[in-house]
């Protein structure tokens, strides 16, 4: 910053006192145990004390899992997810009950009857999701030309 010489810079280089490198006194080396303080203040106390903090309970919780370290913690699998290498748990091999030809002619039944009411449904969700689709689109435009129509112009 450049100080131009009109009368304020003037004064204002006068306040200001520069001490000479002789003039200042530097305090003397101190080890890292002692404390630091101005005359009159209280000296450092600590505030945490972990025997003042309450205790939390946790409701149904194993005694041997009350003091589990960090590290032991972080080797559980807690992972929901499967291993995609290893077979899935229902692949049992079990061998196929013996139907007689009344029963698998009813099965079969059942299960077209199920499929045709499963896409009958899928087609009603498919409608509903085509009128919400319409009234969402409609209820933009309405908020774009509110809008539009609320803005003023300055």
């Amino acid at each position: 910053m450049r100080i131009t010489e009109d009368t304020d810079a003037k004064k204002f280089v006068d306040e200001i006192e520069i001490p000479d490198a002789d003039d200042v006194e530097l305090s003397p080396a101190k080890s890292a145990g002692d404390v630091v303080r101005s005359s009159g203040e209280a000296p450092f106390a600590k505030s945490y004390a972990p025997e003042s903090l309450p205790k939390i309970e946790l409701p149904d919780l194993p005694v041997d899992a009350v003091s589990v370290s960090a590290q032991t913690l972080a080797e559980i699998d807690d992972s929901d997810e499967e291993d995609p290498l290893s077979e899935p748990a229902l692949a049992l091999s079990a061998p196929d009950p013996e139907l007689d030809p009344e029963m698998e002619a009813e099965l079969l039944a059942a299960i077209q009857v199920m499929k045709a009411q499963a896409d009958q449904r899928a087609e009603i969700m498919q409608a509903r999701m085509g009128k919400l689709s319409g009234k969402i689109s409609s209820l933009n435009d309405k908020l774009d030309r509110l809008v539009n129509s609320s803005r003023i112009e300055v």
